[in-house]
């Protein structure tokens, strides 16, 4: 199997584990969608492609890194998912969705790569417990508010190589 289509297990609230084999290389648009009893722990390492709305409200599952062959996530795809709580961006990805780990509750640190170019709007909102952010070096469009309601976010470290666009700030942070 190469893909786990679109809406292939929408809403299967007692799904509870799915071995999916290195061979699959795209999951499609909302895929597992309100799988709340799913609970993976890692992706498979050919995947390239994750579609939006592809994890939204898995409430259990717990990956912490994106495989590195990624180098697209569609919007929402992690919405709601409270049980990440680290999370590894793939080196290869240039672009962080907009509303892509909306309100993930639990998600405490993200390690960014320096190949991302751009941050969409309300792509951590509601991450309660991110205290520290680092920004990638070189240039990054950072759109709207990324960061809205991430109230432990404390430090946000640019380095002195990295240019960002203006944005609307951080609301609902300390």
């Amino acid at each position: 199997i190469r893909s786990i289509e679109n809406a292939a297990f929408i809403g299967c609230k007692n799904l509870a584990e799915v071995v999916m084999s290195d061979s699959v290389e795209h999951i499609g648009a909302s895929a597992f969608w309100e799988c709340n009893s799913l609970t993976l722990s890692k992706l498979p390492k050919n995947l390239t492609l994750i579609d939006e709305n592809a994890f939204v409200k898995c409430s259990n599952i717990s990956i912490s890194e994106i495989p590195n062959g990624v180098t697209t996530i569609g919007t929402r795809a992690f919405a709601y998912c409270n049980n990440i709580t680290t999370i590894k961006l793939p080196l290869l990805l240039v672009k962080i969705p907009q509303n892509v780990f909306f309100k993930c509750v639990n998600l405490e640190n993200v390690y960014m790569p320096e190949s991302i170019k751009y941050i969409g709007h309300n792509a951590f909102y509601g991450c309660e417990h991110i205290d520290e952010l680092f920004l990638p070096k070189g240039s990054c469009e950072i759109e709207g508010d990324p960061f809205a309601k991430c109230t432990q976010l404390k430090r946000i470290h640019i380095s002195p190589n990295t240019s960002t666009t203006p944005f609307n700030g951080i609301t609902g942070t300390k």
